[in-house]
């Protein structure tokens, strides 16, 4: 009799981005997939794939008691409905609520902590309050997988967690096959810097903007862009107004969202993430999959992904002068050095960051509470 799976997390687009290839090969394995999720432009594409699927609509940022108890027993409800032999969550809200719900029903869990998110960036009652929520909804869970040791080892201080299951995971990980190396652009007088976020504060994208109205003083000929879609529901979003202001100034290139980055990456010389704090930052992993040089923040997450002098630089978290100073190292290098730092990118990725890796941990779980 084939096996019932829910994955749940807050969109349809977050499975087709960061879990496709699991999903293939859980398909191809006989598992009955349950997709719990909002719907979204991605949803039709999963059901092709062969994946059943639940609407569920999640208001990320509500801490509204009324609106997350209604969540709460829809939750309930689905769980109950489907009877699944195990359920994987990812997402602070997925990670929280679905894990009471499937703890009450005795159904077997998997967590994944894709980031401790903007709620820890500033240590206040909100973040107590989460603390407070994980270390309830973890209790009876068999395995939680991190994408960074730093978020481990903050569960592990603050005793959030006391599974002997729990390990750290590469990120989603890094299709090597999708994301193939690329030739390193020919142009060595117009070199291309490129940031593929969220259009959010906390991706540091005004201290990208500061530096390069440092570098601009500096250099002639630097192309800067940024790539990623609005996120006018966050605190932090930036507006299309200050995309405009920066665009009419000569300072960036905003070339809009697009769903496949890699044209974009081949393009540019090297990718640039001065972001706050991460999870573990899917962008740079598919940049240094396809060989470019990376120069990002010296923080959770970002860190993992860079050997500074090897593949890349780390530069200060909100520290503009510091990040000019390292793009300025990168553009002094020569153009064979910029090369060699993107082949290091590859191996390293190659290395550590497969998303082989990713599904054989999932499936090895599965396999042990299915």
């Amino acid at each position: 009799m084939k096996k019932k799976i829910i994955l749940f997390s807050n969109t349809s687009w977050f499975f087709l981005k960061f879990r496709k290839n699991l999903l293939r090969e859980l398909i191809k394995q006989n598992y009955y997939i349950y997709i719990l999720s909002s719907k979204d432009e991605t949803t039709n594409k999963l059901k092709k794939m062969g994946c059943n699927f639940n609407e569920i609509i999640i208001n990320r940022k509500s801490t509204n008691l009324l609106t997350n108890f209604i969540l709460i027993i829809k939750i309930y409800l689905i769980y109950k409905k489907i009877k699944p032999d195990v359920v994987c969550h990812s997402t602070i809200k997925p990670v929280i609520f679905g894990s009471i719900i499937s703890s009450f029903l005795k159904i077997p869990t998997i967590n994944n902590i894709t980031g401790l998110g903007t709620a820890y960036m500033k240590r206040n009652l909100l973040t107590y309050i989460i603390n407070i929520l994980y270390k309830f909804s973890q209790k009876n869970v068999h395995t939680i997988f991190f994408e960074n040791n730093d978020d481990k080892n903050y569960f592990d201080g603050k005793k959030l967690s006391s599974n002997s299951n729990n390990e750290v995971i590469p990120g989603s990980g890094v299709d090597l096959e999708y994301y193939k190396s690329s030739k390193y652009p020919n142009d060595q007088k117009k070199i291309t810097f490129i940031l593929p976020a969220r259009l959010i504060y906390d991706k540091g994208i005004n201290e990208y903007i500061e530096a390069i109205k440092i570098l601009k003083n500096q250099y002639d000929e630097l192309i800067f862009n940024i790539l990623g879609p609005f996120d006018f529901n966050n605190k932090s979003a930036i507006s299309k107004n200050n995309i405009k202001e920066w665009e009419s100034l000569g300072l960036i290139n905003y070339l809009g969202f697009a769903e496949d980055i890699r044209e974009y990456i081949e393009n540019s010389h090297c990718v640039v993430l001065p972001s706050y704090l991460e999870g573990m930052p899917n962008s740079l992993l598919e940049a240094a999959s396809m060989s470019r040089p990376i120069i990002t923040t010296n923080t959770s997450g970002c860190k993992d992904v860079v050997v500074e002098d090897y593949n890349g630089y780390l530069c200060k978290v909100k520290n503009p002068a510091d990040l000019a100073y390292k793009i300025s190292k990168f553009i002094e290098l020569k153009h064979e050095d910029k090369i060699l730092m993107g082949e290091n990118s590859r191996q390293l990725v190659e290395k550590k960051f497969s998303d082989k890796i990713v599904i054989a941990n999932y499936l090895n779980s599965i396999s042990k509470i299915s």
